[in-house]
């Protein structure tokens, strides 16, 4: 009978209370990532130390991978036998090709009373085979567990997430950029059996929103056994506010900070115990200790760090084992607030001032966000070519400095990305923007958030760039 055999570490610890009520919690989410696969009808059966799925075993022996809780699956074949002769006999017919020839190596595991040793049984086995016995360096291995009057064997070990079974641990906010390091922050906290939710401030426009949407898929695939409320909250007048009313060396720092404010908020609503954000001490200016201590002022909400103590070598390793980290790498690296001459520290005084800068733009984007993508992007962003008439009209180029020395349009200024807020805040709302970059993701973004903020801007779609 085939069948796929789910092992998990953490629960076999606990209680016999606990690690009922784990066992459970695991299995209900086993079948629910069964389903989100479309894996069809799924049996489960509890053994010590083990869940056993029945059903499509291709499909199962994917989805149960990927639930927090299980350390590792394998699909088997499973007997009944009265004596060792019959699992000898099964192992032989099972195996017999693909050990023919080759160096091997067969692990036994015994559970209960037999009149065999494991080694024993390994041994007779071993000798039906016509190849080499190698432990050390095996070009195949195979594994019998047996257990009782019934015998498992497999030669395949998937290994899954481990942790604890989501939902055992109640519930969080996660904080979503779409970087590489927030979506590996949230897994890790899923894998300690937090269910999350995720909200996102979306400073950009439906192109990044796009991409940052793939990224929060692939943290919801992860999410078995609870669906992740998405709020996506327009930030446009808080990054207005900012630029407006704050030192330009504490953009990034007055961000963070409304960004706080507006997930205190929503987990208030939404009954979360945490917020849960990407931050790694020291990596970036708005990630200092001081800043870090000086954001929570006034904050009595628990936030969860996972990553504080990562460098960014084991961020994206983690990354690249969970499945998120080419999706970040294609959010449009940029953003309106930041600044060439950070602050790395900040008082508490300064956190205060940001407040009060910040206070009345805090409360309209908290009144006006709704959940998910309920906004209206139906609006005209992209030109095919320049108009005929460029009176009045400031033609921004947002690609890099050799690219533009090569070539660029007539009268073009260029800027990065980050620069073009502050530019046209300083420039006015009586001139037309229209700005243009390599794919037109970022320069579409950027013309959409200006328009938001009232201003005449469109981004130019394939520019033939001639002198």
């Amino acid at each position: 009978m085939k069948l796929l055999i789910v092992r998990y570490d953490e629960i076999g610890v606990k209680s016999d209370i606990v690690r009922k009520k784990l066992e459970k919690l695991l299995i209900d989410n086993l079948k629910a990532s069964a389903s989100y696969f479309k894996c069809g009808e799924v049996k489960a059966e509890k053994g010590q130390g083990r869940i056993y799925l029945y059903g499509n075993i291709d499909c199962l022996k994917i989805s149960s991978s990927k639930v927090f809780g299980v350390k590792s699956v394998s699909p088997a074949e499973k007997i009944t036998f009265q004596n060792l002769n019959e699992i000898i006999d099964f192992a032989e017919k099972l195996w017999k090709n693909k050990i023919e020839g080759k160096r091997f190596a067969i692990r036994v595991r015994r559970v209960g009373k037999h009149d065999f040793t494991s080694i024993e049984a390994a041994a007779r086995i071993a000798d039906r085979f016509n190849g080499k016995v190698d432990l050390e360096n095996p070009e195949v291995k195979v594994f019998v567990e047996i257990r009782q009057n019934e015998a498992y064997f497999y030669d395949e070990i998937i290994k899954g997430p481990g942790g604890l079974p989501l939902g055992s641990e109640g519930k969080a906010l996660a904080l979503v950029s779409g970087g590489i390091d927030s979506p590996v922050a949230s897994w890790m906290i899923m894998k300690r059996g937090v269910t999350l939710d995720i909200l996102h401030c979306n400073i950009s426009g439906p192109n990044n929103l796009s991409s940052i949407m793939k990224v929060i898929d692939k943290i919801k695939e992860w999410s078995q056994g609870y669906t992740p409320r998405v709020f996506i909250v327009d930030c446009g007048k808080i990054m207005e506010a900012i630029m407006k009313k704050v030192d330009i060396r504490l953009w990034s720092v007055a961000f963070k900070r409304a960004l706080y404010l507006i997930a205190i908020n929503y987990a208030d609503k939404i009954g979360a115990k945490a917020i849960v954000t990407g931050e790694s001490l020291g990596q970036v200016s708005s990630q200092t200790l001081s800043v870090l201590s000086g954001l929570q002022h006034k904050i009595d909400l628990l936030f969860l760090r996972p990553l504080i103590g990562f460098d960014k070598d084991e961020i994206v390793k983690l990354a690249r084992e969970i499945g998120t980290f080419e999706l970040s790498t294609k959010v449009p690296e940029y953003c309106a607030l930041f600044s060439h001459k950070p602050r790395t520290k900040v008082t508490i005084e300064e956190i205060e001032k940001i407040d009060e800068a910040l206070k009345e733009a805090v409360e309209e984007t908290l009144k006006e966000s709704e959940q998910m993508q309920t906004e209206n992007y139906n609006v005209q962003i992209y030109l095919d070519k320049l108009p005929t008439s460029l009176q009045n009209t400031v033609i921004i180029d947002l690609r890099k400095e050799e690219e533009y020395d090569k070539s660029h349009l007539p009268n073009a200024i260029r800027l990065d990305p980050w620069e073009v807020m502050d530019f046209v805040l300083k420039t006015g709302k009586d001139k037309t923007y229209i700005l243009y970059c390599e794919k037109g993701i970022v320069s579409g973004d950027l013309a959409y958030r200006l328009k938001k903020m009232g201003y005449n801007a469109f981004a130019l779609k394939n520019p033939t760039l001639t002198a």
